[in-house]
């Protein structure tokens, strides 16, 4: 199965295409492009307009192919997780699950059915021990922001994968980690860094996402020298990273290592205890200066012992993961490929993930029981309630199915597209496919110049009558002629809109009304219409 990674970053857009075979990632081809402001809105969510350059950018390199079954995925922003941390007097999961929504709802600034949770017990490495206490992690995510990137992603594809959080599929790159037990992971971007602390075989320990990164150092280098921000740029690429860094840059960095530094105290106030020395494996083009990490390691040397290593690419490579020598820039495309991670097999189930449509489904699920709950328990009495309730969710799940696949034509119908007897799933996906191809065909054509096919289009549609009923199919637009095939009702109707053509249209060349193709249209007839353009 093709699978299209979407890594929306403020700065550049990334893409990753891999084929997936079971357990088994192979890396086929990897690009980015520049992203705009306005593809963004409030803290990094990426905005329908950078949806839209992103299809315009797959559909350029050839990567959305009619023919060609495909997955796209993407990742929620990290910037709008809610993390929290809890301790409740009992270890029951099931006692954890009932009180959870209370605890955190008092905590979060959303009203709980707002909301997705997400929880895990910590406990065992990087866990202080606790006797009759247990240690909680929860998570939480919007429901509308989970929505609306599965919109999106509904655009590519008929069902998504469950999405998880970007900062949550770092933690699939732990397997390149040989040592020590418990470590970091910081990924430092253009306007955010991520930082992730886990244990080697063991659950996520906490987590942060600042708003700190490249970003910060390009605007201390231009405040220093009075420049514009493209030329600061510059500077910071080209310089040397044995370099000292400059008083602007070691301001801005003491900056990063204060949040830093309150992050790992919170993370051990609530009962997370962090090894000495702390490993933290970093990447990102920041990272490549020597005197930053170490300006930030020395920043912490007061509290903390931190240590900074570059993250080890060369572990990543093994049987799971093939075709690394198809990526330019590894770096660029660490965060991509971590989300591909997250969806394999041996990820899936150790990764938290979000999904609107999962989260319909149990509460649909949960009214089910409770409804059924009061007369199971009367029949229970009579000792055959597994039996009754067998039948009742049996019949349950008829009704729903037969009511889905009443409504599936009706709601195809009504957007023109009609279902032929014995038409299996395979054909009609497949028709769905060439016909999204043909009208993003149509779209790109839409462009006000002498050719424009919209403003030709206008022109002959003047000289139609409204009462009559036509559908274009194909209009095609070039310096010397238009041609047009088009649907209709019945061929007295395609006669009287081929004789309005001609009146309007002179030089037209008409062929004969024939029969449509198109299945469950018994009355309807097609003609092809060529128009000579007046030379100008």
């Amino acid at each position: 199965m093709k699978w299209i990674v979407l890594d929306f970053g403020t700065k550049k857009i990334k893409a990753l295409k891999i084929n997936q075979d079971g357990q088994r990632l192979q890396i086929e081809d990897f690009y980015s492009f520049d992203a705009k402001p306005d593809y963004f809105k409030g803290l990094g969510f990426p905005d329908s307009p950078g949806w839209a350059a992103t299809t315009i950018a797959l559909d350029e390199h050839d990567w959305l192919k009619p023919d060609e079954d495909h997955v796209i995925i993407a990742a929620l922003p990290s910037a709008y997780l809610e993390t929290r941390y809890l301790k409740f007097p009992f270890k029951t999961e099931k006692k954890i699950e009932k009180v959870l929504n209370f605890e955190l709802e008092a905590t979060i600034p959303f009203d709980i059915d707002e909301i997705q949770i997400r929880s895990q017990i910590l406990e065992g490495d990087g866990v202080a021990p606790l006797k009759k206490e247990s240690l909680v992690m929860a998570m939480a995510y919007r429901r509308s922001f989970i929505k609306q990137i599965e919109g999106e992603l509904k655009k590519f594809q008929l069902s998504n994968p469950p999405l998880t959080v970007q900062i949550l599929a770092l933690s699939t790159l732990r397997h390149a980690i040989t040592e020590p037990s418990i470590f970091g992971i910081l990924e430092i971007g253009h306007s955010k860094s991520e930082f992730l602390c886990t244990a080697k075989s063991g659950p996520i320990l906490g987590l942060k996402t600042f708003w700190w990164g490249g970003k910060n150092l390009i605007q201390s280098i231009q405040d220093e020298l009075s420049t514009d921000a493209e030329k600061a740029e510059h500077i910071l690429s080209d310089m040397d990273p044995e370099k000292p860094l400059t008083k602007g840059m070691k301001s801005a960095t003491k900056n990063f290592a204060s949040e830093i530094r309150l992050t790992l105290k919170a993370m051990e106030t609530s009962g997370v205890v962090l090894p000495k020395p702390l490993m933290v494996y970093a990447f990102g083009r920041p990272t490549k200066n020597a005197f930053l990490m170490r300006q930030i390691e020395a920043d912490l040397k007061t509290e903390f012992d931190v240590q900074f290593l570059p993250f080890p690419f060369p572990n990543l490579r093994g049987r799971q993961l093939q075709g690394f020598e198809k990526l330019r820039d590894l770096e660029a495309a660490l965060p991509a490929l971590s989300i591909a991670l997250s969806q394999s097999r041996s990820h899936r189930g150790k990764i938290p993930s979000f999904s609107e449509t999962g989260f319909q489904f149990q509460q649909n699920l949960k009214k089910l029981k409770t409804g059924s709950f009061s007369l199971m328990k009367k029949v229970a009495a009579l000792l055959i309630a597994p039996f009754i309730y067998a039948l009742l969710q049996i019949g349950v799940q008829r009704k729903e199915n037969q009511v889905l696949l009443s409504a599936v034509p009706n709601i195809l119908k009504g957007s023109n597209f009609e279902l032929a007897k014995g038409d299996s799933t395979d054909d009609v996906v497949a028709r769905m496919k060439k016909e999204l191809a043909a009208n993003r065909n149509k779209i790109a054509q839409l462009q006000e110049n002498d050719n424009s096919p919209l403003v030709a289009l206008t022109q002959i549609s003047k000289a139609f009558p409204a009462h009559l009923k036509i559908d274009v199919k194909e209009f095609n637009v070039t310096p010397t002629s238009i041609f047009m095939s088009a649907e209709t009702n019945s061929s007295d109707t395609a006669k009287k809109l081929i004789d309005s053509l001609k009146s309007a249209f002179p030089k037209l060349k008409a062929g004969e009304p024939t029969n449509c193709t198109s299945p469950g249209k018994q009355e309807c007839k097609t003609f092809t219409v060529e128009i000579e353009r007046q030379k100008t």
